[in-house]
């Protein structure tokens, strides 16, 4: 970056840049601060996770129920609206819907009411508890440092406090009971969604669906391993311990012209290939 005076007055930075990579959800506003041309920015479309996870269990986020209503509460569409991003995707299961090697089976019944349907039960649900165990103290939800964390939290915070819940933003260093949890997907396989859901990394977890999990990994029988992980999702679904938004945000900056970067469904950008004509 340089900048560049004239007179007395210092025009805005002018970037010297071909390539930026590593753009997330958290950084993106910061895209149309600088000015970039949409023709500019890149979109890596990568499965994985991202949704809030439970991180300390108690004694509100003990009750599954409160669980189901907080994931019920959050409005995904109106939430992704807000950055204006066509390749932002809802989702409400733990695996991609779309995986090719994913069993079928059915959505998490929080997911099928309307959205105000959904509200209005998350309400209903949150009133009980509070009439018999009294008011709830703020949650702490750790995000990342960011205007986009910032744009996340407004968003996240009216919808729950439609349905009573007050939530604070917290950084992961600080003591907090929900964490944003933004991974991209290392393998095309239910595994390692549930893998990461698992127990060794889950407050709220089924130690089941681990061994479930741990079963299909030890059979050659492809049609068995499928039928095996799609029961390990539907018992982990069931736990309310990891609560999906969508698809993780990737984005890159790329110069018009410029060879050998192309977007693709990992996200990996392979240095030594810039410059590069592909044929």
């Amino acid at each position: 970056m340089k900048w560049m005076q004239r007179g007395r007055r210092f025009l805005a930075p002018q970037p010297l840049r071909d390539l930026i990579e590593g753009g997330r959800f958290e950084t993106f506003p910061l895209l149309e601060a600088a000015r970039i041309n949409a023709n500019e920015i890149q979109f890596d479309a990568v499965p994985g996770l991202f949704g809030l996870m439970v991180v300390q269990a108690g004694p509100f986020l003990a009750d599954k129920d409160n669980r189901t209503a907080i994931a019920m509460a959050i409005d995904r569409p109106k939430l992704l609206t807000a950055f204006d991003i066509f390749a932002w995707r809802e989702t409400v299961t733990l695996v991609p819907e779309s995986l090719p090697n994913r069993a079928d089976i059915a959505r998490p019944d929080w997911a099928v009411p309307s959205m105000d349907q959904r509200r209005s039960m998350a309400a209903a649900s949150i009133a009980n508890w509070k009439r018999a165990n009294g008011a709830i103290r703020p949650l702490r939800v750790a995000l990342p440092r960011g205007y986009g964390s910032r744009i996340f939290f407004a968003r996240l915070r009216a919808d729950l406090a439609a349905v009573g819940v007050d939530i604070e933003r917290v950084t992961a260093d600080r003591p907090h009971d929900l964490r944003l949890i933004d991974l991209t997907a290392q393998q095309s396989s239910p595994a390692w969604y549930l893998d990461q859901l698992s127990c060794k990394f889950a407050a709220i977890c089924s130690a089941r669906a681990d061994a479930i999990v741990a079963e299909a990994r030890m059979t050659k029988d492809m049609t068995v391993r499928v039928q095996l992980l799609g029961q390990a999702e539907a018992e982990m679904q069931s736990t309310v311990g990891f609560i999906p938004i969508a698809n993780p945000l990737r984005w890159s900056v790329v110069r018009p012209g410029l060879l050998g970067h192309f977007a693709n469904g990992r996200g990996w950008h392979l240095l030594q290939y810039l410059g590069r004509d592909p044929t």
